[in-house]
């Protein structure tokens, strides 16, 4: 029998499978990073690196665009990324839990001691000349995949409110139902309505809008074309993926739990309402996952396809460990909570 979706379904419905695709990022990434890392090592990967050197060619008279699909998607694609990450900021800046000042200083102070300390760890280690350039590399987090790990292993926050709203206006809708009210059915789908659409600003449908094909297509792809390597010895354990992994893996935490303790303190920030510095911890350790972000920069910094590959078996290093690390403190924090 095929189930037949109620009126309120259409209404709440779209909503939550937003929600969830926070989470289907992150497996999305693991995905095609393992398919990439696979295709390389495989017999076949002369096609894989075939297909990432590709020419991309246009020509119009005297005028010449060519670069590989690699730079590309380095620099094409990864544009709809940062712009569906500067919605997502001005959207909580404007209505979201960062307008009230206190709690907009907390994840700034966070940020801020998430860049400079693992940047200062990672100068402290590196003890060659020739890659002090990296200390960037242990700046960056990324978001879709720390994001994928945390939604599990954290509860609503931000959206529960409008939830309770929304299950109490199916309470009314089912009950008028029941009665045979056709004034109050119609009284609650419209309050259903009113809910939905006041929920959803111009920012909230760009955000919908764009959202999969950020998760689908541009950071999948990014992955595919760049997590791709053959690893070595060297790879995990040369100065350089040791820095990186040392500086990610403990900077990242360090940075962020001592820059935001420093914040409360000083009575400039405030945690949010329900959580504590434990929790804080537990995004400071997904934070040292900077698998894309961290690509991304290592292969601005060097030109040694050597380097880059050492960069990246550190990245990989510290983004697992700090991912699996990370989610067990929330996951933790969490039990807690139902618990009380």
């Amino acid at each position: 029998m095929i189930k037949q979706n109620k009126p309120i379904d259409r209404l709440s419905k779209p909503l939550e499978r937003f929600l969830k695709l926070e989470a289907a990022s992150g497996i999305m990434l693991i995905v095609f990073t393992l398919l990439a890392i696979i295709w390389a090592n495989s017999p076949f990967k002369e096609s894989y690196y075939g297909l990432i050197h590709t020419e991309f060619k246009i020509s119009v008279g005297s005028f010449v665009f060519s670069h590989t699909l690699q730079h590309m998607v380095n620099d094409a694609l990864m544009c709809i990324f940062f712009f569906i990450i500067g919605l997502e900021l001005k959207r909580e800046f404007a209505e979201g839990e960062l307008k009230n000042p206190k709690s907009a200083a907390l994840p700034i102070f966070a940020a801020i001691g998430g860049m400079i300390v693992p940047a200062l760890l990672f100068l402290v280690i590196n003890d060659s000349d020739s890659t002090k350039s990296g200390w960037g590399i242990v700046m960056a987090t990324d978001i879709a995949f720390a994001v994928g790990v945390m939604a599990p292993s954290t509860p609503e926050h931000s959206k529960e409110s409008f939830f309770e709203k929304m299950e109490h206006l199916k309470e009314k809708f089912f009950h008028a139902a029941k009665e045979d009210d056709h004034h109050a059915k119609t009284k609650a789908l419209r309050g259903m309505s009113a809910l939905s659409f006041s929920s959803m600003s111009m920012l909230d449908r760009l955000e919908i809008f764009f959202h999969p094909w950020n998760i689908f297509y541009v950071l999948p792809l990014f992955a595919l074309f760049n997590a791709g390597f053959e690893p070595s010895r060297d790879s995990f354990f040369s100065s350089l993926s040791v820095a990186v992994s040392l500086s990610l893996f403990l900077g990242k935490p360090i940075g962020v739990i001592l820059f935001s303790y420093l914040g409360v303190v000083l009575g400039i920030a405030s945690l949010p309402r329900g959580a504590g510095f434990r929790d804080i911890l537990g995004v400071g350790f997904l934070a040292g996952i900077g698998f894309t972000m961290s690509i991304f920069i290592s292969m601005l910094a060097f030109n040694n396809e050597l380097l880059v590959s050492e960069a990246k078996g550190g990245i990989f290093t510290a983004s697992l460990l700090s991912g699996l690390v990370g989610y067990f403190i929330l996951k933790g924090g969490k039990n807690a909570r139902v618990d009380d």
